[in-house]
């Protein structure tokens, strides 16, 4: 077993380094997808999703789902029998092949603000292979790390189904895709949590392969109320939109689990230079909420109750540390709602 401090391996991995990944009473989905798709296998895995009531369909209900500003859930959205064969494919690939695995460290907190992903290490194919033997799979080093690692899906690495499905998803959807990642948890892992709370500069959907991982969305604002708190199952789908804070995973009882995560481009520089702006201005912001509160107040849960939200409020109200918090602090019990109704109240 891997564990300890953070491990320097090849030139990608520096101490300290930024990295980004990634309720509300709800039926199970029960309409199926009608709509034309392009592509045969994608038509194959797509089983069903529950209409938005703040998005417009124009090409169905998926590509209407992507190009929401609204974090969504749609259980048993990919058929788990087809999504499980993915999962068959992550799991036999090298880890000699991967050009980027992130391994988390072991003491990373599902509800606490993500000052800083923790990373045990960092490494790229040949890196790989000297610190888990040049044979050894995705799946065998699932039970070997303490906590959850990411590895980075290509084409020109071995999981050629699993791209050529996530490419699909881009024809049908008119969405770009910048990369994809799949997430690899043990039950034997001391957590399945790889951040806290955070936000990312671009959409991301995330459909779970098989196992099950417990996943929190919340609004735009520090403290915001919970939209979706779901285990997502083989199959399920969960979209969040840049700028939404969100959290994966759980301090105890890990499940084994693999989640892929999309990312999804911009469609113009400009959304994606103010998407960038908010994330760094929240890094600064993430500071301050931080510095100075007692660990039992470093977490999603004391700052969204009312003596939380009070407390915050009174420390970023005035003076210059309004004016940088502001776009992440509820002013009131409303917008500490979060997200109603496809939008923030």
């Amino acid at each position: 077993t891997i564990n300890g401090p953070m491990v320097v391996v090849g030139a990608l991995a520096l101490a300290g380094a930024q990295v980004g990944p990634h309720a509300v009473a709800r039926t199970p989905s029960t309409a199926f997808l009608r709509v034309p798709l392009e592509t045969e296998v994608l038509a194959e895995s797509m089983q069903r999703f529950t209409p938005v009531d703040s998005c417009e369909a124009e090409r169905g209900p998926l590509c209407e789902r992507m190009h929401c500003r609204t974090p969504w859930l749609s259980e048993g959205a990919f058929a788990s029998v087809f999504v499980s064969k993915l999962a068959e494919e992550v799991v036999s690939r090298r880890i000699s092949t991967l050009p980027l695995l992130k391994a988390f460290d072991f003491r990373s907190g599902d509800d606490r603000f993500a000052a800083a992903p923790l990373l045990s290490f960092v490494c790229q194919r040949d890196s790989c292979a000297r610190v888990f033997g040049a044979a050894t799979t995705i799946g065998d080093a699932m039970h070997q790390l303490p906590a959850p690692f990411s590895a980075r899906i290509t084409e020109d690495a071995c999981c050629a189904s699993t791209v050529r499905w996530v490419a699909e998803i881009d024809a049908v959807t008119c969405r770009p895709l910048r990369d994809a990642d799949v997430y690899i948890t043990s039950a034997r892992a001391s957590t399945s949590a790889s951040f806290g709370w955070h936000i990312d500069d671009i959409d991301v959907l995330l459909v779970l392969l098989c196992g099950c991982k417990r996943f929190r969305v919340a609004g735009r604002t520090v403290g915001s109320a919970v939209v979706i708190d779901h285990v997502m199952r083989a199959g399920d789908a969960v979209y969040i939109p840049a700028g939404t804070f969100h959290t994966g995973g759980e301090s105890a009882h890990p499940s084994d689990s693999i989640l892929l995560s999309v990312a999804l481009r911009w469609p113009n520089k400009a959304d994606a230079q103010a998407a960038t702006a908010r994330v760094a201005q929240w890094k600064k912001v993430r500071q301050n909420v931080l510095a100075g509160l007692p660990s039992e107040q470093d977490s999603w849960s004391w700052a969204g109750s009312s003596l939380g939200r009070k407390a915050l409020k009174a420390r970023f109200s005035t003076g210059s540390a309004r004016f940088v918090t502001g776009p992440f602090m509820p002013t009131d019990a409303r917008e500490a709602a979060g997200w109603r109704h496809g939008k923030e109240s």
